[in-house]
């Protein structure tokens, strides 16, 4: 009997443990820290297939916006991965590429240099996070914290669970699970597309500079570590400087860089050396989302030339986009080239051209007609994916996927919904007869927020199936004072 009590309260407790256990993981998964400019880039590294990463690229946000890891693929069958963090100082690169180097041997390392311009014994608050709760093995990551935090703040870094357990305030879209498994997280290779424009920037003129800056201490010992790293596991090393409105300050404690560099006879590049702008035909007034970052154009040019002279300098292999082994780059390519088409055709304002990109595969089209549609057709002849302008009436609903028609509505009145990814999309139309008929224009709800309801034109609902985002809400309309067709997004 005793035995019998005594296994029923054995069974009791272990179920409480296990309750606590699965309760504790699941506040952890919901709570703790999901950065994507930091946490997310080692997490993932993790993931990888040992000894596939053929070029790894360490640094900061000048690495992980500037080197645009679907270019390096599809157009010379690199496989990388940048392995990076929002402000990094070395001292943060070097512990990720001792974590990197547990289960990656890579033909080449990049180190992207700002960090010779961080001049500070420690980072802030949230860079300290984001440049080491990544890290998955505990004493690795205690090292890190070591040199990352200062003393009399270490301990909660340390037990990181003070800093986040009480976030639930903070708690947003980016916290739930089903967030990370869209392609742009499930295949990340470490590169995040910036789509920003500042047109205000100036070219830097740096050239006349002649004289290096020291470095700040720490930054320095943390640069030679790298560098001794690599030599001892027999990987070369380039250190690059990406393309930013350097100061000339900057530009001095890159010339010590490369004077450090040369005594242990690493390659070194600055690419804000007039010739290399040149070389790379950057707009200033075009290709930067910041002072400090190159766009979804500006990394395009960067990324082509910065692997030329890689190729030309070592030997990397090249990886067939059908390689099963590499499918996932094959995928991170895939969903990388297709939102940067989407933005393309965000700013696509020709109707004609605009046109010509819904036949992409992988857009899911809807097409709302409204009253003045027929006026964006200079011919009866003219066709509007395969359908004729002569039949576009007002009040009709046309769905597309991969440029064929897969549904079309035409009644009076009609209802439509469709889900897209975990978003919903309404569009409705009425026609009351009431001793007169009155066509009450489509309304178009984007989950539950109505967007567009009444003007006359043409209306594109947009979605991309593979990379799950909504390109956009627009309509074409020809506007009568002007005689021109005009696009107005939602």
């Amino acid at each position: 009997m005793k035995k019998v009590i005594l296994r029923k309260r054995i069974c009791k407790i272990a179920v409480i443990v296990l309750m606590f256990c699965v309760c504790t993981y699941f506040v952890r998964e919901a709570l703790s820290f999901k950065y994507g400019d930091g946490i997310l880039g080692i997490e993932m590294l993790y993931k990888q297939e040992k000894d596939t990463i053929d070029v790894l690229i360490l640094g900061s946000s000048h690495a992980f916006e500037n080197i645009n890891t679907a270019v390096l693929f599809d157009s010379y069958g690199i496989a990388s991965y940048v392995l990076a963090g929002s402000v990094q100082p070395y001292w943060n690169s070097y512990y990720y590429l001792m974590e990197a180097l547990k289960t990656q041997h890579p033909k080449l390392i990049i180190l992207e240099a700002y960090g010779s311009a961080f001049n500070q014994e420690y980072s802030d608050h949230s860079r300290i996070i984001k440049n080491n709760l990544g890290i998955k093995d505990p004493i690795a990551r205690a090292q890190s914290l070591m040199v990352s935090s200062p003393r009399d703040e270490l301990e909660n870094y340390f037990w990181d669970y003070r800093l986040w357990h009480s976030r639930y305030t903070e708690l947003n879209a980016s916290d739930a699970s089903k967030y990370w498994e869209k392609p742009i997280y499930k295949y990340y290779k470490g590169f995040g597309i910036n789509f920003a424009t500042d047109s205000s920037l100036i070219r830097p003129d740096i050239d006349h500079i002649e004289t290096g800056l020291s470095l700040y201490p720490k930054s320095e010992k943390y640069l030679r570590k790298i560098i001794e790293l690599a030599k001892q596991e027999n990987i070369p090393l380039l250190i690059v400087v990406s393309p930013f409105i350097l100061s000339d300050n900057n530009q001095q404690q890159f010339i010590e860089t490369k004077k450090i560099a040369g005594e242990y006879d690493v390659d070194f590049i600055n690419f804000n050396e007039s010739q290399y702008y040149d070389l790379m035909n950057l707009d200033f007034a075009m290709d930067f989302a910041d002072s400090a970052h190159l766009n979804y154009r500006g990394n395009v040019k960067y990324t082509n030339v910065l692997a030329k002279m890689v190729l030309n300098r070592y030997d990397i292999p090249y990886h067939s986009m059908d390689e099963e082994k590499y499918i996932t780059w094959k995928l991170n390519s895939k969903d990388i080239m297709g939102r940067t088409e989407n933005e393309y055709l965000r700013k696509e304002n020709n109707f004609s051209a605009y046109l010509n990109h819904m036949e992409k595969e992988n857009y899911r089209v809807i097409l709302v007609t409204e009253k003045g549609t027929e006026k964006l057709f200079k011919n009866p002849e003219s066709k509007l994916l395969g359908i004729e302008a002569a039949t576009l009436m007002p009040g009709r609903l046309y769905e597309f996927c991969n440029g064929r028609i897969e549904e079309y509505i035409s009644d009076p009145q009609w209802s439509y919904q469709k889900e897209l990814g975990n978003e919903m999309l309404e569009v409705e139309h009425s026609f009351v007869q009431n001793g007169m008929n009155l066509d009450i224009p489509s309304r178009v709800i984007w989950n539950g927020k109505e967007i567009i309801s009444g003007e006359p034109g043409c209306y594109f609902i947009v979605y991309d199936i593979f990379s799950e985002e909504l390109v956009e809400i627009c309509r074409f309309y020809l506007d009568a004072e002007e005689n021109e067709i005009k696009k107005q997004r939602y």
